[in-house]
Order: C-alpha cells, then structure tokens, then sequence
C-alpha cells in the first residue's frame, strides 16, 4: 500500500515537473502517458460525449493500463487504454478485440459504461468499483462499496487537481 501511494506522488510530480504549463488536471496526468498528444483529443472526445470528466478517464487509463493503448492482459481477457472486457457488460457493441483496441472506441465504450455505473451507485465511487468488476458491491440502487481501484483512481484525480490548483495559485 505505501509503494502503491508513493508510486501515485510520484507519479503526480513528474506530471508538475514535465507539464508545469499544463491547463488542466487531464493534461497534467497525460504528462504519465507515452502518447499524450495523440490521447488528448480522443479523451476530450469521449470525456464530452459522455459527460464524465477527463481528469477521471486518464485517471482510469494509467490506473488500468500504464496508459497502454493497445494493452492486452490475457488472463482477464480486457483490451486497451480502459481495459474493455470482449464479453463485459461495457462492450455493448459486441466488439472484437481489434476493435477495443482503438483508443477511440475504447474510450468511447467505456466512458458510457462508467457514466451508467455512476448513476446505479450514485457515485463515482462506487461506479469505480462496479465498472471495475466488483458486481458484488452493489448493494442496492444507490448504494455500492468502495474499492481499491476506486480509491487509486479518485487519489490520481484529486493530486492532479491540486497541482493544476496549485500551479494557478504560483501564475497570479
């Protein structure tokens, strides 16, 4: 748990260090990421259409995929930047692998996915939790446990909010 959270203060300070112009708390967790300018747009994209917050997909890539656009984790059969299961309930499409591969739809599906786990929990918390494949917290429309997928995600939000904040505060 302590490396876990020094890993996400670290990485939070390499975002400062290499995004110190950065506009938003999403551009300063793309600073983690290997391809950031090509992601910036396809997570702006999916982040609008979906009404979820930019900050929380890449919040949600690193998390899931070291930001890996074309990850494939075999044992749990789940593809891309969000990590979109073949036959998870996120793949409403019923996309092939090829197809969860691209960032775009990737993003896309999953974005959706996280918006209708929040709204059955009430929570982005706990909309986390289920979408990261914890069925059994859901306790009833509304109600939903909190996880440590959840938690890593919402510190990585948090640190890059405050350190876009913070960076603010040092330009007036």
């Amino acid at each position: 748990m302590k490396i876990t959270i020094a890993l996400l203060v670290l990485g939070a300070a390499l975002c400062c260090y290499r995004f110190a112009h950065a506009q938003s708390a999403s551009d300063s967790l793309l600073a983690l990421c290997p391809d950031r300018i090509a992601l910036a747009s396809t997570v702006e994209d999916a982040a609008s259409a979906s009404r979820v917050s930019a900050v929380v997909l890449v919040a949600m890539g690193y998390v899931e995929s070291s930001c890996g656009k074309k990850l494939v984790n075999l044992r749990s059969q789940s593809y891309g930047f969000i990590q979109i299961k073949i036959d998870g309930s996120a793949n409403v499409d019923h996309l092939e692998a090829d197809d969860l591969l691209d960032p775009a739809t990737n993003l896309r599906l999953g974005a959706k996915h996280l918006k209708r786990m929040v709204s059955l929990c009430g929570s982005l918390a706990g909309g986390l939790t289920v979408y990261h494949g914890r069925k059994e917290s859901y306790q009833g429309r509304g109600r939903c446990l909190v996880d440590g997928y959840a938690r890593k995600v919402l510190a990585l939000v948090a640190r890059a909010r405050a350190l876009i904040a913070k960076m603010g505060e040092r330009r007036t």
